[in-house]
This record gives C-alpha cells, structure tokens and sequence, in this order.
C-alpha cells in the first residue's frame, strides 16, 4: 500500500545529533557513487536511530535538499471510502465469506490500525485463508499489503512485485512473520514512505495514489531475515534486502499497530495528526523505532 525510494545519506558531527552545516557539500560524493534510485547507507557508526531522528530528524536533511525521489508506486483508491470507525475487526474465517474487500480498506485515524493482529493459527492449511490471501491479492493496489488494514484481525503480509523476491515478483505471503535477525544500525537506509491508509489531509478528503498521502522520512533496516509460514502452516525462511526490506518491514509495523506516522516527529506532521498523536507520540515513537529480534523465549510463529 506504499512505495517512494528517497536517496539519502545523512552526515552529521562526531556526537550524536550535531549536524554539519555543510553536509551537502560532504555528502555530494557519497551521493555521486550511490545507484540511482537507490537509498544509502547512514553513517556514522556508533550513532543510534533514536539519536538520528528524534535529536536530528530527517527532515534536516530534506530541506538541504539530500532527498531525491525516485519512483512511487500505489497506495489507496479514491473510491474506497473509510468504514465506519466502530466497525470490529473480522477473523479469518468470517472475512473469507465475503466475497470482495472492496471498501473495506482502513483509513487513519481507524482505531482497528492500532491494533495488535493475532496470530493465525486454526486457520492454517483451511480454504479460509486461501479464500482469505486470494481476496487480498485482488484487493491490493500496490506492492505490499496485510491482513488488517482491510479490517482482519491476522497476521498475515503479501509483498508482490518489487517488494517480492520470488522469481518475475509472484506474491509471496507470509504468515506470522517474525524477525531472526537485522543488519546492523549503521546500515540502516533513509526512505520516504507514503501509506495508503494515511492521507494528508483528514479523512474527508480521499487520497488518489499518493497524491494527498502523508510522506514520511524513516530508516529502515537494509536487510532483515524473516520466518513464517506459508498458508499450509509450513516454515518459511527469507533474507529480504532492499525494496522486498523495506516494503516487509513497513507492514510488519501495520501487524503490530504502528503507523507511518510514529516514525516521524510531531512537527513535522500535519496539525491535524499532531493533535491527534500528540498524548500519545512518544510511547509510540519508542515502538516505532524498537528493532526487536526473535529470542527464542517462546514460539517463533506465534
């Protein structure tokens, strides 16, 4: 439901959060060498995220003009009016009767985008939950989506299309996904992410593609190894790097209630999303940028 490459790369002095005046001028051969369309490393080691985007948020770099979009891929459609906010969320097998998800797509400030989705588990291996993958695959619109934006409470991501590394980009669904392990932090990327379900402006106002979404600069891990099932409940190993990253990691935070929105600082949000954030920003915030790793201390697919 998302999908804008920025090209960055983000210099800043040897303690955390002091930024460099002239990093553009710094930064032009590290930008010169980087592929086009792709997204560079942050330096420097040792510089936690936290420190980057609450102490310098990359908004800082943004404005020096070290932002470059690339390309944009979908997000949410203008005819697919918001349900009523009140409606619950649906299990597996009730979502799998109904035929079509259309209109059914979550709009920020839905309270169901916060929730936490269960884990699928009795479903596993049923004609529920292929009926299930199948309405979400006809409904998507961009590279990635899950279960809950369109309403179901399960814990279920379909990368398709550059956000998929299966050969010529066929979907790939993961059921309760968890992260094995991260690259490390100093190889985290600097993206602009838009979200189908966050527009710009309040609900009213539908959102067209990404015209109208909210654009959000966020780091995300470069590679991630991911494990899940497939459909059937069997185990399912994949190291995701680049687009395939970032997309799983975006709707990951979707899985587990946390928003675009969260990654970002409060001034740097529409005034309409900061009244409604604001009690809660700096909770979510600490989740947001939490980059947690299955322990083993319990069961690896839920």
């Amino acid at each position: 439901m998302h999908r804008t490459t920025c090209k960055a790369a983000l210099v800043f002095a040897a303690s955390c959060g002091v930024w460099i005046d002239h990093a553009a001028a710094l930064l032009r051969p590290l930008l010169k060498a980087s592929p086009k369309g792709s997204s560079s490393p942050l330096p420097p080691d040792g510089c936690g995220r936290r420190a980057i985007l609450v102490d310098a948020p990359l908004a800082v770099a943004a404005s020096a003009g070290l932002f470059q979009a690339t390309t944009t891929t979908a997000a949410a459609a203008a005819d697919s009016p918001a349900p009523d906010i009140a409606d619950p969320l649906l299990s597996v097998e009730s979502a799998s009767r109904l035929g079509s998800l259309e209109g059914r797509l979550r709009r920020y400030p839905d309270p169901a985008l916060r929730n936490v989705a269960s884990p699928v588990r009795n479903a596993l291996g049923s004609s529920e939950l292929d009926g299930v993958v199948d309405l979400l695959s006809n409904a998507m619109v961009g590279n990635a989506t899950t279960a809950v934006q369109y309403g179901i409470d399960a814990r279920i991501v379909v990368l398709r299309g550059d956000a998929s590394p299966e050969p010529g980009g066929g979907p790939l669904v993961l059921v309760n996904p968890s992260v094995l392990a991260r690259s490390g932090e100093d190889k985290m990327l600097a993206w602009r992410e838009h979200c189908g379900v966050v527009a710009a402006s309040p609900p009213a106002a539908a959102a067209d593609r990404t015209e109208g979404l909210l654009g959000v600069d966020l780091l995300r891990d470069a590679v991630v190894e991911v494990a899940a099932q497939d459909p059937t409940g069997r185990p399912v190993r994949r190291a995701l790097s680049g687009e395939a990253a970032r997309a799983f990691q975006h709707e990951l935070d979707h899985l587990n209630g946390i928003l675009v929105v969260d990654h970002a600082s409060l001034d740097e949000l529409p005034a309409w999303v900061t009244e409604l954030e604001a009690p809660f920003h700096r909770a979510r915030q600490k989740r947001a940028f939490a980059r947690t790793v299955y322990g083993g201390n319990g069961p690896l697919y839920w």
